[in-house]
């Protein structure tokens, strides 16, 4: 998802920074992405997409330390994983004007349940269904189809 949206940016012209554990020299190199500690993404970026796992080494990955280095201009987006960021940080960030805007389709508790979060004004939130859509079902379906036609694949079944 995020080289897609690498990609998605860059078609427009805007300067792409990136952080991940992993190399992706040859994608950066290839999509003129460079790459930057989280320090310096969370500093320079006018829009900062999250996409990572939640495990131990994500979870409260973006908290009171990380919000306070993005600019009052930026904005925060997590299509994630809920848990990565601390929204409670997040909800007094946005009210005291020290954060932009933010967009959300995943949250620590589903359904959310962070009113001073959710009623900011520079606050969405989405309910996280990109895989309800037609299209998605679609691909599912065909997917698994596929799959009956593999007879490599073993069928085990759980009691």
């Amino acid at each position: 998802m995020g080289q897609e949206v690498a990609r998605l940016c860059r078609a427009f012209g805007a300067p792409v920074l990136a952080h991940d554990i992993r190399s992706y020299e040859d994608f950066y190199r290839a999509h003129g992405v460079t790459a930057v500690t989280l320090d310096a993404l969370l500093a320079a970026s006018d829009i900062v997409t999250l996409h990572v796992p939640l495990d131990a080494s994500t979870r409260g990955l973006i908290g009171r330390p990380e919000l306070a280095r993005l600019k009052p201009t930026a904005h925060l987006i997590n299509t994630a994983r809920g848990g990565i960021v601390d929204e409670t940080a997040l909800a007094e960030a946005l009210a005291g004007g020290r954060l932009a805007g933010a967009a959300f389709d995943v949250f620590s508790e589903e359904p959310p349940t962070n009113a001073k979060l959710l009623l900011q004004p520079a606050f969405i939130g989405t309910p996280h269904i990109g895989g309800g859509t037609a299209e998605a079902v679609l691909a599912m379906g065909r997917a698994a189809i596929d799959g009956l036609d593999d007879p490599s694949r073993e069928i085990q079944f759980v009691k």
